[in-house]
């Protein structure tokens, strides 16, 4: 589990260099948790997503798309790609939550991105938008993600993906 603030003065050369080192030589399976998604996340929803943009039908992929997905931007003259840099040290999982009104998941090139709930009220409160994203974690690592929200006092499912 590695997490990164990708946030406020985030700078990708030396947030790929220091991921590349806490990374190295690790063994199993490897999630990034980060606040603002890679840039990346924008094409995985394109390529999955519905004509009306909102939704996807595609096996092995679900959710909803109800706002603008708004990534890391690229720093002037940074050299590294952090979703490049993630892919390729054989992380299989990214989860944000920068987008309030996205729960999707979805996989793009062996890595599977997905926009956790968000818990709070404000920044956009809409019913089936508020919850929690629950990650199963076996001893052959993630084996489910499913987003819950409650709504009127009941607790209800509104995606599950089995990883396993």
């Amino acid at each position: 589990l590695v997490l990164i603030d990708s946030y406020k003065e985030f700078r990708p050369d030396a947030t790929c260099d220091w991921y590349e080192r806490v990374t190295e030589g690790v063994e199993g399976e490897i999630s990034v948790h980060m606040h603002i998604p890679p840039a990346e996340e924008v094409t995985a929803w394109d390529e999955v997503k519905t004509s009306d943009g909102t939704k996807t039908e595609k096996p092995g992929c679900y959710g909803e798309c109800h706002e603008e997905i708004c990534p890391q931007g690229k720093e002037e003259g940074s050299t590294k790609n952090l979703f490049d840099v993630i892919r390729n040290s054989g992380a299989g999982y990214i989860f944000s939550s920068h987008d309030h009104m996205n729960n999707f998941s979805v996989p793009y090139e062996g890595v599977r991105m997905t926009q956790c709930m968000k818990i709070g009220k404000g920044s956009g409160f809409q019913h089936g938008f508020n919850g929690t994203t629950l990650i199963k974690i076996s001893s052959a690592g993630i084996s489910e993600i499913r987003q819950i929200t409650k709504k009127f006092g009941i607790i209800k499912t509104l995606y599950s993906i089995n990883c396993r």
